[in-house]
């Protein structure tokens, strides 16, 4: 049976594979070199495994040392995330909050969700990881963060982890972004006949949950000028930006100043992107998660509104 190690050993593991040295790893968690050595070998015998191959100046890491570190990493960030709501539980810290997000709701509903939270809730810590999609689902199957902000599956889809407390804010149509003086922009909507004459510009479905239904229907019309496929929607806004074709995206990103430049048109047959907030944890309901879910429904009826003025029809599901 192998004996789980401590959390002790976990972080010297950790600080070893960032300094290469058993005295700076021994200085840098504060224990004394002979004390970092010893226990760096009951780690190896407890693993069964050879960690870190000693050379004359260094340490350098074994292949299993680097396939362990991503793990061992999340383990030691949960345990530094129970270790301080203890103390915030004690009253002796305000408490933190470690969220994730997708590019897309980071720079749109975000930024107005945190001023909200943050004007009722100043003493409140917050970390913010913004990955793409599916380093977000990870995040939250592994437990990482206490909420997402992030796409969601059309109502009629399964969700992607049904287990969890999940909640749809916005939905808004698929658009084209273009130019005002692009040839289509006298156009109220889109249609894949419309598309196949003109540039369409993708983000990769890791940014943008595109239906592969439109994806493999542009990328088999066969005929110029055909897609071009970026792994970046805000790229994807530059080229249109610059004449050079139409960029797929969510038409949120108007009202963030970011599209600034560039109108939107909805795809048809129309295809709803949703936003929401999924809880790692489906039974977290702590003040502070509250809140700021709270904070982020009204941050998606203020877009809704100001898509409205657009011309952009969506829906809110929660105020």
């Amino acid at each position: 049976m192998i004996r789980t190690p401590s959390l002790r050993a976990l972080d010297l593991f950790s600080t070893l594979m960032r300094t290469r040295s058993i005295s700076e790893a021994a200085r840098c968690i504060g224990i004394s070199q002979p004390a970092a050595s010893l226990a760096l070998k009951e780690l190896e015998a407890q693993t069964g495994l050879p960690l870190f191959v000693r050379t004359r100046q260094r340490l350098v890491p074994t292949p299993q040392a680097g396939l362990l570190l991503p793990q061992i990493e999340r383990l030691i960030d949960q345990a530094n995330r129970i270790q301080r709501q203890i103390v915030a539980l004690r009253g002796k810290a305000a408490p933190m909050l470690h969220l994730a997000c997708t590019p897309s709701f980071g720079s749109t509903l975000l930024p107005s969700t945190i001023a909200g939270f943050q004007r009722e809730h100043p003493g409140v810590q917050l970390k913010i990881d913004v990955e793409p999609l599916s380093q977000v689902l990870d995040l939250l199957r592994q437990e990482a963060v206490d909420l997402a902000f992030c796409y969601l599956p059309q109502e009629a889809e399964e969700a992607p982890m049904p287990e969890r407390g999940q909640e749809r804010l916005l939905s808004t149509p698929l658009a084209g972004l273009m130019a005002p003086d692009h040839p289509l922009a006298a156009r109220t909507s889109l249609d894949l006949s419309d598309l196949a004459q003109h540039r369409v510009i993708l983000a990769t479905r890791n940014n943008l949950p595109i239906p592969a239904t439109i994806v493999e229907g542009l990328r088999g019309k066969g005929t110029e000028p055909g897609t071009m496929e970026v792994n970046n929607v805000y790229t994807a806004m530059s080229f249109a930006r610059a004449g050079i074709g139409i960029a797929l995206a969510n038409p949120v990103l108007l009202v963030s100043g970011i599209a600034g430049g560039l109108i939107a048109r909805p795809i048809t047959p129309g295809f709803q992107l949703s936003l929401g907030v999924v809880r790692a944890l489906p039974h977290a309901h702590t003040p502070e998660i509250e809140a700021l879910i709270d904070h982020a429904r009204h941050a998606a009826l203020r877009c809704r509104q100001q898509l409205g003025k657009l011309g952009i029809d969506s829906k809110i599901f929660g105020t």
